[in-house]
């Protein structure tokens, strides 16, 4: 029976999210528009909110699984944090909260996952204020980066995919069937938006499904650090595309003085875009490094390779394309300044 469900319920999982979607497109129900401006990469409106079928398929098939194969026993702290993620994502998508808003809710539900896997850290109380501390603002900083980096067509979609399921295999092999679980369904819902999200895009996700898939990613990490066991590094190698991308955009933009917290098109991949890069062969490329970067954290769970080595392997890899784009930006600049 559980052989047979975990097989079912990610299916389920993406037929439900697939018929979500495509709802939503074909009815326009809580979609917006998406107009293009100076900072996009569309050229004509695009609805924008699909990401809460992906969401909402996956918290209606958690709950069957919950119920059949955990019989309501198992622990579901994530989910309140994500809900909340959603809910602040559906509202932004349509009002444009203002950033203090967006802060205290993205704040309070980073606090309340923080409490939930407080308990599961060993040491005395200033080593776990210590870590109470760094998991909030690891929780705020991976979901508003995730909300960053969604700006390409099937980016964030493909990258969810990736990660959860890369992911939902860590804890099934480390004994967290509850997290296995729920990664893989979140995989597979985000696998039937990106049938409608790759190139060229119908519709989306918008904060709606960035903002929780962001929380998801970072409270499951968490979770699987200080519950399981699992180390740190992989998944940082794990996740390395996105927080390499808008860690590194972020410092240089506020090193030049610039308005860090608007848009902009100065993301790495926006860079190559800018180059003559079509969007699907960027994202190509990102998945490509995002499996090389997948394969070396695994072996880092498995013990195959030290911290110290897959972190230097991993920062070679992420930095090449950094230099690459670098060194084309610098002559297309000098062919323009020639010609």
């Amino acid at each position: 029976m559980t052989a047979l469900a975990n097989v079912v319920l990610p299916v389920s999982a993406f037929l439900l999210s697939l018929a979500g979607v495509r709802w939503m497109i074909a009815s326009g129900v809580g979609l917006t528009g998406d107009v293009p401006n100076d900072r996009s990469l569309h050229q004509r409106i695009i609805p924008r909110g699909g990401g809460a079928a992906l969401v909402a398929s996956t918290l209606i098939a958690w709950l069957v699984a919950s119920l059949l194969l955990f019989r309501g026993q198992v622990s579901s702290w994530f989910v309140v944090p994500i809900v909340a993620m959603a809910g602040l994502g559906w509202a932004d998508d349509r009002l444009d909260l203002g950033i203090g808003l967006r802060l205290v809710v993205q704040v309070t539900a980073s606090v309340l996952a923080a409490l939930a896997l407080i308990d599961g850290v060993s040491g005395g109380p200033a080593w776990q204020a210590m870590c109470f501390a760094l998991i909030v603002l690891s929780l705020g900083w991976v979901t508003n980066l995730y909300n960053f980096m969604d700006g390409m067509d099937g980016l964030a979609a493909s990258q969810a995919v990736i990660v959860l399921s890369v992911m939902a295999a860590w804890f099934a092999g480390a004994g967290g069937a509850g997290i296995a679980l729920f990664s893989i369904l979140l995989a597979a819902s985000a696998a039937a938006f990106l049938v409608f999200n790759w190139h060229p895009a119908r519709v989306f996700m918008g904060d709606s499904g960035s903002l929780p898939l962001g929380m998801a990613i970072a409270a499951l990490s968490a979770g699987g650090v200080i519950d399981l066991g699992l180390p740190l590094a992989a998944f940082v190698i794990l996740m390395g595309v996105f927080l390499f991308d808008a860690t590194y955009t972020l410092l240089r933009r506020m090193a030049r003085g610039e308005r860090w917290w608007h848009s902009h098109r100065s993301h790495l991949y926006q860079r190559a875009n800018a180059l003559g890069y079509a969007q699907p062969v960027i994202v190509r490329w990102i998945i490509g490094i995002d499996i090389a970067l997948a394969v070396l954290a695994s072996t880092l769970v498995h013990d195959g390779i030290s911290t110290g080595l897959a972190c230097l392997m991993t920062l070679v890899i992420l930095v090449a394309p950094l230099l690459w784009i670098a060194r084309r930006e610098f002559h297309s600049s000098a062919t323009a300044r020639e010609a």
